[in-house]
């Protein structure tokens, strides 16, 4: 699954987060909000034009 925060060691999940359209990032964002809050993620400030 896109975003999933078991590789957020490689950075993979904000690549990931990149890759899915406004609708399938707030989806996915929402499934594995406790997650990212855990490592770190901070879905709010990720620049995904930056990431892509």
């Amino acid at each position: 699954m896109y975003g999933c925060p078991y590789g957020s060691y490689k950075h993979d999940t904000e690549k990931e987060l990149a890759l899915l359209n406004e609708k399938q990032r707030n989806l996915v964002c929402g499934y594995f909000k406790e997650s990212y809050d855990v490592l770190n993620i901070n879905i709010n400030t990720l620049d995904m034009s930056k990431v892509a």
